[in-house]
């Protein structure tokens, strides 16, 4: 009985599983499906769930690995249902750029921003990408295996004094 239970469960994702029969699935149950896309496919796979119900973006992100990076998006639905579909979309360190999909969910201007920002993956087609917690100048991305963090400066804190600026760190060692 068990069994037929576990079947009727993933029924909720058949949809998106015959429209990207090509996806490969990484994780299923009866809440997730978390698969593998080709970036040529994301703008059409986000368009698809956006059509389907699953239009709340509910994280995009990176991941930095020895031989490439990723890019990870979470997708959910406003109808109260906890379902998320999860799209891994594997490219190049030597050049780590995906496709925006700023056009299709505004809100996700920040989320590409913030993965920008800390692991350098280009999202192309965005608005201003720029950096969205660290200086314009900030050399290089914390969050990727090759950065070490040699050449950053010490971030300088002002209050609403007026004064110019002081790095608080270094007066707390004082």
């Amino acid at each position: 009985m068990k069994h037929l239970w576990y079947n009727k469960k993933h029924m909720a994702f058949e949809f998106y599983l015959k429209r990207f029969s090509e996806a490969k699935i990484l994780e299923q149950n009866e809440k997730l499906l978390f698969v593998e896309i080709s970036n040529l496919k994301l703008l059409i796979a986000v368009g698809f769930l956006m059509e389907n119900g699953f239009n709340r973006l509910v994280s995009l992100g990176g991941a930095d690995y020895p031989d490439r990076m990723e890019g990870i998006y979470h997708f959910g639905s406003y109808d109260g249902k906890p379902d998320v579909i999860a799209l891994k979309i594997k490219i190049p360190r030597s050049d780590p750029a995906l496709p925006s999909i700023v056009k299709l969910i505004p809100g996700a201007n920040w989320h590409e921003r913030e993965t920008y920002d800390l692991f350098g993956i280009k999202f192309e087609g965005h608005p201003d990408l720029t950096r969205i917690f660290l200086p314009a100048d900030f050399p290089g991305f914390p969050l990727r295996k090759d950065w070490h963090g040699e050449d950053t400066v010490p971030l300088l804190f002002g209050d609403d004094s007026g004064e110019a600026p002081t790095n608080l760190i270094e007066q707390r060692k004082i």
